[in-house]
């Protein structure tokens, strides 16, 4: 299974009309396999309980393909901010679980580390994957 959760820390966020529940300001989906199939599913309580055929299974096989570059990327910054976006790839299989983490100040254009960081892999598949949830 994997995991994709983007949010924000630190943030006001606009309320949902009738959503009544505390929002955290994230978004969450997990994504997995069932035989030849792939599904997807947005988790929160702000969202509707639906489970959905993810649209791009090569973007899932690819990730579990690629799992040992993403997930050993390395990000490098001088600074942190309080307030910010951030990304979490998790993926779960039967033998392990695997993370990465990554803040959007890691890629400010004052980071004088930002190429190397937009290179890492995991900011490559994340920014896959976002994409696919945002159609």
């Amino acid at each position: 299974m994997l995991i994709y959760k983007s949010g924000c820390l630190g943030c006001v966020f606009l309320r949902e009309i009738g959503c009544n529940c505390e929002d955290s300001g994230t978004d969450t989906h997990l994504i997995w396999a069932e035989g030849e199939k792939y599904f997807t599913r947005e988790i929160g309580c702000c969202v509707e309980d639906v489970v959905k055929e993810f649209s791009n299974p090569a973007l899932f096989k690819e990730v579990v393909s690629k799992k040992s570059k993403i997930f050993s990327s390395q990000f490098k910054t001088e600074y942190e901010e309080i307030h910010h976006g951030f990304k979490r790839l998790t993926l779960v299989s039967a033998d392990r679980k695997q993370e990465v983490y990554m803040e959007d100040f890691l890629f400010a254009e004052d980071n004088k580390y930002r190429e190397h960081n937009l290179k890492q892999a995991a900011k490559v598949y994340t920014d896959l994957l976002s994409k696919e949830f945002e159609k």
